[in-house]
């Protein structure tokens, strides 16, 4: 009813409305509404998840799709999680904005309907898809104030149509309790029959009629295995524009839903109808009746017998005047023109998202085309003249243990990179366990070599951090200064191998580098007020000034951390059966690794395969086996960097 009052009241607005739907149901009103193919076998019309959901999901999706092509639609509205994930699927493909309109948790609702047990692993499956869906969409809505982690959300109760239902003033029945809703013990029915019949022992002439369905006569024998057979009246299913006039055959109305993940808006309508309302105390409820007295302890059916026995206690005038407070309430604040005018303010927000969004991205394509272009066209060159066939049969009789002992390297990098990050944060004051930095260090890893940059990583590193300890500044200035020291530590490697290679113009060359690093760090000094980020940045490394002990073990560690990455790709060469001059090896691979990392090219593609050829041509090797090498090393890096992608994986 939710949907179809959205759409009534979108339409009185001047929207036009599409709706598509399962196969099941009937037309109200005079909204358009498209259905899949009919499925003879399938005629489920109660509430709740089903295996039959995966292929009627399915049609939905293909008919929704084609509605898309055809209706043109501005905003694509969905709901539940299942209409949530064909929404933004189509929303992408089409590139339109997605409402999604949160009415439940897919899990909490396969549990409330023992369509699961809790303790099933699908659940976290369902979980996981769930947070997915809530944070795919581009704007999400909910009946009732729930805590979601989405960026742009926004509170749209409940409505309902005040016009259809009203209060029938001239019916006088004060002891009589009406319900209109599905059937179920996540319903509350069960709880209702029992205090009901508590209720009977001081109201024996109470009276209650309940209107709904399914299960009908599982309940109407459990009505007579409590005794209560002959007060209490099983209308079936209620025909929508019947509603109201059963509702006033009643002088009382109970919800006594205990499911708190899903919408209660039968209460509306009991409100608009002038009823005083008996439900139990839950947020959703709360929110429409308030914290009166006549909410029940949750799954109390004890208590929920005393707030009936007092409303049935009442004369017909007080019933009245407790009912006439909902009836204001609901036409002030539930209105659906009133919910259609909010959703009209959503649509717009929506759209306004959307497009800073689409610029957003398109801006970013922008600027990453010409690097994934220069990428291309280095490959390009680099294949152009490699020996497939040379290289399969160098690959095939590689030494495994050795590739084995990379992989290890590789980790053990990562691991003491970890330790390095937890030395430089510790004298910026956040204490992080070694642990919580590894973890945060492996997924920087996976995005770094799985993002088209080369330091999505850090920002993902940065942030994460911040959430753990509160403090951006000092996390995003620690990643800085891990990723600084290391670069350091690299280019003095690079600059003290010549010696060993070149005598005395090495010397020369590492005399130099210093000279050229001290004034860098001097022109860096001088103009850092030109622009705030690099006041920031130079603030970093001279607060380390002052712990001189801290840098010498950052550095030490970067020694060490570069020793594993440096050899690693040493051994790579040695496991495909060519052994290089050390040396001389160490004077090309911090080229190459600096040389990669400054390019900024998506994970270095293009420019380490063509450094490789370059500079190990120079020293003898030829231009296939280069390439295979660092093709190599760098599945093994990305083998590596799954695990952090795993951990993320987990972790959502």
């Amino acid at each position: 009813m939710r949907i179809y009052e959205e759409a009534a009241a979108l339409t009185r607005l001047g929207h036009e409305v599409l709706i598509t739907t399962y196969h099941l149901g009937r037309v109200i009103g005079n909204i358009r509404v498209i259905r899949v193919v009919n499925i003879p076998w399938y005629k489920k019309t109660a509430a709740g998840p089903s295996w039959h959901k995966l292929y009627l999901d399915f049609l939905l999706f293909l008919l929704s799709a084609r509605a898309l092509i055809t209706f043109r639609p501005d905003i694509i509205h969905a709901h539940l999680h299942e209409g949530a994930f064909i929404g933004i699927t189509l929303g992408k493909i089409f590139k339109k904005p997605v409402i999604f309109d949160y009415q439940g948790s897919l899990s909490s609702e396969s549990v409330d309907h023992h369509f699961v047990k809790p303790s099933n692993p699908l659940l976290k499956v369902a979980k996981w898809l769930e947070n997915k869906v809530d944070r795919g969409a581009t704007f999400l809505i909910t009946s009732a104030p729930r805590e979601l982690n989405v960026t742009n959300s926004e509170l749209v109760a409940d409505g309902v149509d005040v016009k259809s239902f009203k209060p029938d003033i001239v019916k006088n029945r004060p002891q009589t309790l009406v319900y209109l809703g599905l059937l179920g013990e996540y319903q509350g029915t069960d709880l209702l029959l029992e205090a009901f019949k508590e209720a009977l022992i001081e109201c024996p002439l109470a009276y209650l009629r309940i209107g709904g369905f399914p299960k009908i006569e599982y309940y109407q024998e459990k009505v007579k295995s409590l005794g209560i057979s002959g007060r209490v009246e099983f209308m079936g299913p209620v025909p929508y524009n019947q509603a109201c006039d059963f509702l006033n055959s009643g002088s009382i109305a109970v919800a006594p839903k205990v499911s708190t993940t899903e919408a209660n808006q039968k209460i509306l309508s009991y409100m608009a109808c002038g009823l005083p309302v008996v439900a139990f105390k839950t947020p959703i409820n709360e929110q429409m009746l308030g914290s009166g007295e006549f909410l029940a302890e949750l799954g109390n059916a004890h208590d929920l017998a005393l707030k009936i026995k007092f409303l049935l206690s009442l004369n017909q005038d007080q019933l009245v005047a407790i009912g006439r407070s909902n009836r204001s309430k609901a036409e002030d604040v539930f209105a659906w023109d009133k919910v259609g005018s909010r959703l009209t303010v959503v649509y717009d927000r929506s759209q306004e998202i959307y497009k800073a969004s689409e610029l957003k991205s398109s801006s970013k394509l922008k600027s990453l085309l010409p690097k994934l272009t220069i990428s291309a066209v280095l490959l390009f060159l680099v294949l152009r003249n490699f020996d497939f066939g040379e290289a399969v049969a160098v690959v095939g009789i590689a030494d495994l243990p050795i590739l084995a002992l990379v992989l290890g390297s590789v980790i053990l990098k990562n691991v003491f990179s970890s330790l390095r990050w937890q030395t430089l944060l510790r004298v910026r004051g956040p204490k992080v366990p070694f642990l919580e930095l590894l973890r945060l260090y492996f997924i920087g890893v996976f995005f770094n070599n799985f993002l088209p940059s080369s330091v999505g990583g850090d920002i993902v590193k940065a942030y994460k951090l911040s959430k753990y300890t509160n403090q951006a500044f000092d996390s995003s200035i620690s990643v800085f200064m891990e990723r600084f020291v290391g670069i350091l530590a690299l280019a003095f490697i690079g600059a003290l191998a010549p010696i060993f290679v070149f005598g005395i113009y090495g010397v020369l060359i590492f005399i130099t580098f210093l000279t050229l690093l001290v004034l860098g760090m001097w022109v860096v000094g001088k103009f850092s007020k030109v622009h705030p980020l690099l006041t920031k940045l130079w603030g970093a490394v001279t607060f380390y000034k002052d712990y001189p002990k801290t840098l010498v073990e950052a550095f030490i560690l970067s020694l060490i951390i570069q020793g594993f990455s440096l050899s690693s790709q040493l051994l790579v060469f040695y496991s495909l059966g060519y052994s290089l001059p050390i040396f001389k090896a160490l004077v090309a691979l911090p080229i190459i690794n600096i040389g990669t990392f400054l390019t900024l090219l998506p994970n270095g593609w293009g420019s380490q395969e063509a450094l490789y050829s370059l500079l190990f041509g120079m020293l003898g090797i030829n231009h296939t086996i280069s390439v295979t090498v660092s093709l190599v090393y760098r599945v093994l890096t990305l083998t590596t960097a799954v695990f952090g992608g795993v951990i993320y994986a987990i972790e959502r």
